[in-house]
């Protein structure tokens, strides 16, 4: 096994017999990732005199030059490769292996999963900060050509007891309730079929739910049962669920009134913030005609706030018109000042992709415009 420059302190394990065979396995991948340093940056030397070789081989014999040839090999194991990362992710958040567990379903221990791997499924997730109120919105967007069971999963701070998670299914409300320190409410809008399940660190032969997290003020690496709270649905086709999050740190509450808006195809709410002002929020699953606070728009998504002189001010994404007008952007932030008055457009520019380029030195991030 080859000896690399700035690496030589590993030199005692690959030499000791029980640990040869792991090491060989897991050394060419960290190889090949050498050409980063601690933060990212790209280097070609270790030091003036050490040059980085990134070669190597993967168990089943396939050699690699760099970092380049190892994504189009991990790229044509992508079935693979997400298996397994999400595998180590879930082992490393639950506390426990996972055994198989494909994403998406939730499975005994020590099954292997037998459904097929789901393929017809597209998320997209979206999120909005309410700066003044310090409040989140998320909107999913799940695109399926079959139907399937959906579940999103909260993982409540292990800081809380079970009886200080509170479920509403009526009134599609989670919220933690201790007397001391910080808590959080989570208001849900749209999929009509939502249902919700709560674990309490399940942790045995059987099931694999809940979860456990690690108590700060307790002692190092003890891991203590959480609340995990799942949100299920079934559905088919587009789906959209918005989910407003409102810390709570106590009076005066950051969001009040808060009312489901939906209807129509459209998901959303209208609140108070704590100053009076009505804040409300309209999504649909690609884009539709939608209302909120008088104001009109033909776009995917519509964040308003009513000012107390009359002005409007919020954020408008995948929009096609808006305050009877050709959109001129897709996405952008506005302020009206008044109906009938033209609108103050501040375009919010995302690329439409990117990718990393070599320039004989360093890896760059090369971004592509958006076609607006």
């Amino acid at each position: 096994m080859r000896e690399r420059c700035g690496l030589s302190k590993y030199g005692l394990a690959r030499d000791s017999g029980i640990s040869r065979e792991y090491i060989g396995k897991i050394d060419p991948f960290g190889f090949t990732l050498e050409n980063f340093d601690a933060i990212g940056g790209w280097r070609a030397n270790y030091s003036k005199d050490q040059k980085i070789d990134p070669g190597g081989d993967l168990p089943a014999g396939e050699k690699f030059s760099g970092v380049n040839d190892f994504r189009l090999l991990l790229i044509a194991r992508h079935e693979q490769f997400t298996h397994a990362l999400s595998e180590k992710l879930l082992t490393y958040s639950h506390g426990f292996r996972t055994d198989g567990l494909a994403y998406g379903e939730r499975k005994k221990r020590g099954e292997v999963a037998a459904r097929p791997p789901v393929k017809d499924v597209t998320h997209r997730r979206q999120i909005h900060f309410l700066r003044e109120a310090g409040c989140w919105v998320v909107t999913d967007r799940i695109h399926s050509v079959q139907a399937h069971d959906f579940t999103q999963s909260w993982c409540v701070g292990p800081e809380f007891t079970e009886k200080e998670v509170e479920i509403n299914p009526a009134a599609r409300t989670l919220r933690t309730t201790q007397a001391t320190g910080p808590n959080l409410c989570l208001f849900q809008f749209g999929s009509p079929n939502l249902s919700y399940e709560r674990y309490f660190g399940v942790r045995d032969d059987n099931h694999i739910l809940g979860w456990v997290g690690i108590m700060p003020d307790r002692e190092k690496w003890t891991y203590t049962p959480a609340v995990a709270v799942h949100a299920n649905w079934r559905g088919q086709g587009e789906q959209l669920l918005v989910t407003l999050m409102v810390p709570r740190p106590g009076a005066p509450e950051r969001v009040s009134g808060v009312k489901d808006a939906s209807g129509a195809g459209v998901s959303g709410f209208d609140a108070v913030l704590p100053d009076g002002r009505p804040v409300a929020y309209r999504a649909v699953p690609d884009h539709a005609l939608m209302e909120a606070l008088g104001l009109k728009t033909d776009a995917s998504s519509l964040l308003a706030v009513r000012h107390s002189d009359g002005r409007l001010t919020g954020v408008v994404m995948g929009a096609r018109s808006f305050n009877g007008q050709a959109a001129t952007q897709p996405d952008f932030e506005f302020d009206l000042v008044g109906s009938g008055q033209p609108a103050q457009i501040t375009p919010i520019n995302s690329p439409k992709g990117v990718r990393w380029v070599g320039t004989g030195k360093q890896l760059v991030p090369e971004y592509s415009a958006p076609a607006w």
